[in-house]
Formats: C-alpha cells, structure tokens, sequence
C-alpha cells in the first residue's frame, strides 16, 4: 500500500475537499433556484464572509480555511416551501456529491496508470465524496460532537420528513448565532 505525500494531503484539505464540499452544496442550490424564487446563499465555513461569486439570486460566501463545511440558505428569514420542493432541493446535494464520486471513480480508472499526485488526489476525492453522501443521506440530527453541523439535520432526515411529514408544507426559519445577534444560521425546519 502506497503512502499519500505531504503535498498532495495539503492540497486536497486546502482546495479539493472544500471544493467537493462546494459541489455539494451547488447541487441543493441550483435545484433551490429553479423552485423557489427566493435568493440563494452558500456559506463555506462557519464564519464565511467573503463574497467569492455573485450572479443572479446565487451568493457564495467563503471562509479563507476552514471551507469543508458547506450550508445553502436562504437571504429571506423565513420561506416557506412546498414538500415536493423541499424534497427535491434536499436530495441534489447527495446526488450532487455521489455523482462527483462516480466522475472520481471513472476518472481514477482513466488515469491509473502514471500521474500518482493527479491518481492519489482523484482517489481521495472520489473517498470523501463518499463520505460526504453517506454523511448527509442518512437520516440523522447531527449530534452535539459533530463539528460544525450539531443539532441540524441531514438532508436524508429532511427528505425524510418530505416524505412522511404531516404538513404539505416546510418552512424554514434562519435563525441567530449565539454569539451574533443578526448574523446568518444554516437553515433550520419548523
């Protein structure tokens, strides 16, 4: 078993993970803004706010480091959502995140044989892809040790609630950090 150099784990945590994270979340965007007509927000990091992009109702926002936590929100405090809508905007993130692994998966195949720094980096990725649908099609509330996403839910455990839910309708109230006041809270469902 070959060993993974220091470059490319430096590369892979400093761009490609937030990167695939970024995919990830762009998957529950596109989905957003083609249903609903509210803007849009991407938020990579838990402090994101520097503008990288701005088109249309889509913002994204980064964190320089720290960009391998991903939440898509909305600009407005409170939007109601149909549950089909919300259905369909839940699971674009995963499919989002296992289409980029099977791309990885393929990827790796072509390019198997020579580039090991290209060949280690796609394998890592197609890894954390993986990881990254499993983590959010699984239907859970995240629990307090889950750095960064504590106490929300996955995007399974909303689908889920589309699904089986009493309500015909989601509504999503942003909410504020503890620590600020008026500042932006990933979505949450009431």
């Amino acid at each position: 078993m070959k060993m993974v150099g220091p470059l490319c784990i430096i590369v892979f945590v400093a761009i490609v993970a937030p990167l695939l994270t970024l995919i990830h979340e762009l998957g529950h965007a596109l989905v957003a803004l083609t249903l609903i007509p509210q803007d849009i927000v991407i938020r990579l990091g838990q402090d994101s706010k520097i503008r990288l992009f701005r088109r249309g109702r889509l913002q994204i926002l980064v964190q320089p480091i720290g960009g391998w936590f991903g939440y898509y929100n909305w600009a407005a405090d409170v939007v109601e959502v149909k549950k089909s809508h919300a259905l369909w905007i839940a699971l674009a993130g995963p499919a989002a995140s296992l289409l980029t692994a099977l791309l990885c998966a393929t990827l790796k195949s072509v390019l198997d044989v020579g580039l090991p720094f290209a060949g280690d980096l796609i394998h890592m990725s197609m890894v954390y892809a993986i990881i990254l649908f499993l983590a959010t099609i699984i239907p859970i509330k995240y629990p307090s040790w889950w750095i960064g996403y504590a106490g929300r839910w996955s995007d399974g455990c909303l689908a889920w609630y589309c699904l089986f839910g009493e309500s015909d309708k989601v509504v999503f109230v942003k909410k504020a950090r503890h620590d600020e006041a008026s500042g932006d809270y990933p979505t949450q469902i009431y």
